[in-house]
């Protein structure tokens, strides 16, 4: 849980907080991975990641009734 709040906070601070609103792809397939997350077991990180990337509950949800068992979901492509 602290893994993933320090690692959203710190790709907060390199990009939003400075005015820049894309994402490398390191730091995309960082927070997509995180967002995937349980809440429960990745905490408040989750829905930063979430937010971050413009993913909605319901989407997540989707992607993962698609594939359970995969954890390499597609990302929505233009989402940022």
């Amino acid at each position: 849980m602290e893994v993933n709040k320090k690692q959203t906070n710190e790709i907060y601070l390199n990009t939003w907080a400075q005015g820049r609103f894309e994402f490398t792809p390191q730091e995309y397939d960082a927070l997509y991975a995180i967002a995937m997350q349980r809440p429960v077991l990745g905490g408040t990180g989750v829905y930063s990641a979430m937010v971050m990337l413009g993913i909605e509950g319901s989407e997540k949800e989707s992607a993962r009734l698609i594939n359970p068992e995969s954890n390499n979901i597609s990302p929505v492509v233009g989402k940022i």
